[in-house]
């Protein structure tokens, strides 16, 4: 409730919003363009266009996959819930807060390839094309952006530092099949391939502290859904006939008491940072770096270093 009310109290205006959702945000290249201004449009426009087909094939081709993906819960020892098996198929393979996250990236690319390539293809100047363009377009992609962003980062680093650590301790290398298999592997590191090849390559979409607040709201919103689905994710039932609730996530387990309250406040503050450093990634990297290619390639993988992971 109190993050809840935080974030509604602090919500930007739209007038505040429209001052950073501009063309100018979506179209200027952070690296000097090798061609012409149009030819370097076109093909930011169609890097983001492929990076949003990719994911949303991916999400697609995950729901009609008739292989059912099938996972044990990992409790902590505190916990008073037993481990359960829990199927995903269809649409419910795709309830993972990782897979929302990755849905928001994907929107946030589909409406800047399409401002881009809108731009690039018009014989008009760029403040004459302003009218073309819904200020509605520009304000969901960049919000989508601004919340896909840093949700990336902490689905990756959770994933590298709590989930596949405790998963492969109390289950050995059986229990990050998942996170080893083509699904996983590709839903915890190409988001953050992406975002850094955005930020750092393409056109840099800004992150601004100002729109702070839109930054937990896909989280509270999860937060509120798996506890909702905490009871519907299988059909078995504990002693009193009831069903048993399971958490895909074990820091959403509400039977810890304050450990989860402790470790929503933790996984707000990652996000927080995250969303700090993204804020400033454009300016440090002009900076430092300047507008070189392989001096940011090299910031690149270094960042992609500390989150990804591919093995035990």
């Amino acid at each position: 409730l109190i993050m809840i009310s935080g974030s509604i109290w602090n919500l930007p205006s739209l007038e505040s919003i429209d001052q950073v959702a501009t063309i100018d945000a979506f179209t200027t290249p952070v690296i000097p363009p090798f061609g012409s201004a149009r030819s370097s449009l076109v093909t930011m426009g169609l890097v983001r266009l492929f990076f949003a087909l990719f994911i949303f094939i991916f999400l697609i081709y995950r729901i009609v996959d008739p292989q059912t993906f099938e996972f044990e819960t990992s409790p902590l020892q505190s916990s008073k819930l037993r481990k359960n098996k829990i199927q995903l198929k269809g649409f419910r393979r795709n309830a993972t807060f990782t897979m929302w996250s990755f849905l928001f990236l994907g929107c946030s690319f589909l409406g800047s390839a399409i401002i881009t390539l809108q731009i690039a293809f018009d014989n008009d100047d760029t403040t004459s094309s302003k009218t073309h363009i819904s200020p509605w377009l520009l304000r969901f992609s960049l919000l989508s952006f601004e919340i896909a962003a840093p949700s990336g980062f902490l689905v990756s680093t959770v994933v590298r530092y709590a989930l596949w650590p405790n998963h492969l301790a109390q289950q050995g290398s059986k229990g990050t099949i998942g996170f080893r298999s083509f699904y996983g592997l590709v839903s915890h590191n190409a988001n953050i391939f992406f975002i850094l090849v955005e930020s750092c390559l393409l056109g840099g979409l800004p992150v601004r502290m100002e729109h702070i607040a839109f930054a937990p709201t896909l989280g509270i919103v999860y937060i509120v859904f798996t506890w909702w689905m905490s009871t519907r994710w299988t059909t078995a039932t504990n002693g009193d006939g009831n069903r048993s609730p399971n958490f895909i996530y074990f820091f959403l387990d509400t039977t810890l008491g304050w450990t989860t309250t402790k470790a929503l406040v933790v996984l707000l503050l990652v996000l927080i940072i995250f969303f700090v450093l993204l804020s400033q990634v454009n300016l440090l990297l002009e900076q430092y770096l300047g507008d070189a290619l392989l001096p940011r390639l090299i910031a690149m993988s270094g960042i992609a270093l500390c989150v990804c992971r591919f093995q035990d």
